[in-house]
């Protein structure tokens, strides 16, 4: 689960709205983005299924959230059968 703010959400958009800090918080979140996808790519080459949710989306559509990681349990268990 990741905060909107720190791993950039609508990112092009949203960094404009930064007005104080600004070299500080556009390093920092793009810093956090290239993270992100080189953990996610890290792990998909390790055959990790990564699944990453906006921390307002778990908040509001908790139910779907876990639906989609017990779809994607399922899935995993099916492929060790």
């Amino acid at each position: 689960m990741d905060s909107e703010f720190f791993h950039g959400k609508n990112w092009e958009v949203e960094k404009k709205r930064i007005k104080t800090n600004t070299e500080f918080w556009h390093q920092k979140i793009d810093k956090n983005i290239k993270r992100d996808l080189d953990v996610n790519k890290f792990l998909d080459e390790d055959n990790w299924k990564v699944l990453r949710f906006w921390s307002k989306e778990v908040k509001n559509n908790l139910n779907e959230c876990v639906h989609l990681i017990e779809n994607a349990i399922k899935e995993f268990s099916k492929s060790q059968s």
